[in-house]
């Protein structure tokens, strides 16, 4: 038997190919999920921290002088979050403050006595990605290194009372 027929009919090494080629499908997955469960996770802590300083900033607006003050400054410095995955530093800052007296359509408030809604916004996030440049490479298209990330939360004071028929 020739050299040539011979190598032609050997069969060894065919699960290296598929063992291959099922590793790099394995490894693009898991890269992609990690990247993606750090965006989720820093989404979700920033979004906490707008919930929480615009729910905070919601119970000052009574319409008394000062209200809007004392709501910027509980929205921005009454709790404080970090995280470590953004790449821009650990520390998760509240860019604005803005107050309405109607929302959705959006009427900015003109005074402390008629805001009664707060939107929170948060700075963005940058987060770098660890993985998944490393897969773009390997499958021939190039994307983005980063992304950035930023969450909004909006909230109105709304006593709790009881309807119920006496």
């Amino acid at each position: 038997m020739s050299v040539l027929r011979r190598i032609q009919k050997n069969q060894r090494g065919g699960v290296a190919i598929y063992a291959a080629f099922f590793s790099m499908l394995v490894m693009s997955a898991g890269s992609i999920s990690i990247d993606l469960g750090r965006l989720v996770t820093l989404k979700a802590q920033m979004q906490h921290r707008a919930d929480a300083g615009a729910t905070a900033a919601a119970v000052y607006l009574d319409g008394t002088t000062g209200a809007r003050t004392r709501a910027t400054d509980v929205a921005k410095n009454s709790s404080t979050d970090s995280s470590s995955i953004g790449s821009s530093g650990s520390l998760l800052v509240v860019s604005s403050v803005n107050f309405y007296s109607a929302f959705d359509p959006n009427v900015a408030a003109t005074g402390d006595d008629d805001a009664n809604i707060v939107e929170v916004v948060m700075s963005p996030q940058l987060v770098d990605f660890f993985f998944t440049p490393f897969f773009s490479l390997l499958v021939g298209q190039f994307s983005n290194n980063s992304k950035s990330i930023t969450a909004t939360s909006v909230a109105q004071a709304n006593p709790l009372m009881c309807h119920a028929p006496l």
